[in-house]
């Protein structure tokens, strides 16, 4: 039977306590590639030592500050913006033939509309006026949103699933992968090493003031990890321990499974799943289940992702506190010539980039110990 009860969730004791390690990386003058994750006596003229400074948290976050070589970092940051730049251009040539389509199709309406009175003209030359207003402004919002590129499996923002994408994970990319396997294959206790095979990456580009909603990605479809690579700009990623609410949205009809083919189920397993979940959580207790606003806002954190860190979710952090950046423009975060105080200073954002890793199975099972986020097991119910 699958527990729905929050009360009985063993969370982890001072989830924010964490312990700081500095791990030495080889690397190889001859390709500049990390190369192991100890220095290495052997043949000290052909090799340099990089130092990474790692912080393990108790709820299972794992930041990894100066990941890459410095001079890796910047190119693989003008590699991004170089994609970005490719991509922004493509998308202002699709926008084009869209407007070329639009004036075509509005001169094709006056000319049909020319023997019409006055007054039906001018009606018609004001609604002309307002659709470009707020085509002007549509264009003005897409620019401060966040885009992005995927490679391998496609991420849904929708539904935070996947859904098939023929264009691989390119070698540039699948360096820094290569770069993080040792990493993983730590963490990894329970010896399953495919769910440290990272098959799907997602390149986000962060305007200024922009970010994203808070959420918890989808169990069955990823793994146990969720990795995201920052660049550029730093900034706050915020964390709070998820709730019923949460998991009301993360099982709402465009939430469900995908099928093995990457697919949505079709509508009537997807009314069935949410009818079952909603029965389910109206037969708790909710006075007890779900945290005043006083209890939920205390378990809200923020953790200043640096350029070049790299941030881990695994563990009670990856399946049950949802994870998100505020839309904002400025950011608190310590201050770093005052070591003595905990003295906060406001930070001004960026432009920022970032790669997200995720390890896709679209068959994949869960049976993680958060079951009330958790669609595998919610689906149990069913049965």
């Amino acid at each position: 039977m699958v527990n729905n009860r929050i009360e009985d969730i063993k969370w982890v004791e001072n989830p924010w306590n964490y312990s700081t390690r500095i791990n030495q990386v080889t690397i190889s003058n001859d390709n500049d590639n990390l190369s192991s994750s100890s220095s290495s006596s052997e043949d000290n003229s052909k090799s340099t030592i990089h130092e990474q400074i790692i912080k393990t948290y108790n709820n299972g976050l794992i930041i990894i500050d100066n990941f890459l070589p410095e001079d890796e970092y910047e190119k693989l940051l003008n590699k991004m913006k170089e994609e970005f730049k490719e991509k922004e251009e493509k998308d202002k040539e699709k926008e084009k033939d869209k407007e070329e389509e639009l004036d075509n199709l509005e001169i094709s309406k006056y000319k049909q509309n020319q023997n019409q009175n006055f007054n039906q003209n001018l009606e018609s030359n004001s609604n002309q006026s307002k659709t470009k207003t707020e085509t002007e402004i549509k264009s003005k919002s897409k620019s401060s949103c966040r885009k992005a590129i995927h490679y391998g499996p496609k991420y849904d923002y929708k539904t935070n699933h996947a859904t098939l994408n023929p264009i691989p994970v390119p070698k540039y990319i699948q360096h820094v992968i290569n770069s993080m396997n040792t990493h993983l294959l730590e963490l990894d206790t329970e010896n399953e090493e495919e769910n440290s095979k990272m098959n799907q990456a997602t390149l986000q580009f962060y305007p200024i003031k922009s970010g994203i909603p808070p959420h918890i990605d989808t169990h069955s479809c990823f793994s146990k990890f969720i990795i995201s690579f920052s660049l550029g700009s730093l900034i706050n990623m915020s964390f709070q321990k998820a709730n019923l609410s949460i998991a009301e949205k993360m099982f709402s009809p465009r939430r469900c499974l995908t099928n093995s083919n990457g697919n949505l189920e079709n509508s009537t397993t997807i009314t069935t799943t949410t009818t079952t979940i909603n029965k389910e959580i109206s037969n708790l207790k909710i006075e007890e289940s779900i945290p005043s606003n006083n209890q939920i806002d205390s378990t809200y954190f923020e953790i200043q992702l640096k350029s070049n860190s790299l941030c881990i979710m695994t563990n009670e952090i990856r399946f049950a506190w949802t994870h998100g950046i505020k839309s904002r423009a400025t950011d608190l975060i310590p201050n770093s010539n005052n070591k003595e105080e905990e003295e906060l200073i406001t930070s001004k954002r960026k432009e920022r980039f970032s790669i997200t890793f995720r390890k896709v199975d679209f068959n994949g099972i869960c049976n993680c110990k958060y079951p009330i986020w958790c669609d595998s097991q919610q689906q149990q119910l069913q049965k």
